[in-house]
């Protein structure tokens, strides 16, 4: 990986198993049971709800880096 990238991930690592206010943007396209937002700090989250979190301030705990977001559990 790049320099940018090795940057990026260790920036992203110092949040995992923290809780961040997450802005609820929609239902991710890859995966319709998942929201997806950003934090304060624009680190991309994905969280697994049933209920309707669209446009709503929610707080999470951000649980695993994946590819191109962060994988977290609503609290």
């Amino acid at each position: 990986a790049g320099i940018s990238k090795k940057c990026a991930l260790s920036y992203t690592k110092q949040f995992l198993n923290k809780d961040r206010e997450v802005l609820v943007e929609g239902r991710a396209k890859e995966n319709r049971e998942c929201w997806e937002g950003y934090t304060d700090n624009y680190m991309k989250v994905r969280i697994k709800a049933d209920k309707n979190l669209k446009n709503q301030i929610i707080r999470a705990r951000l649980r695993e880096i994946k590819k191109d977001y962060i994988k977290a559990d609503l609290l």
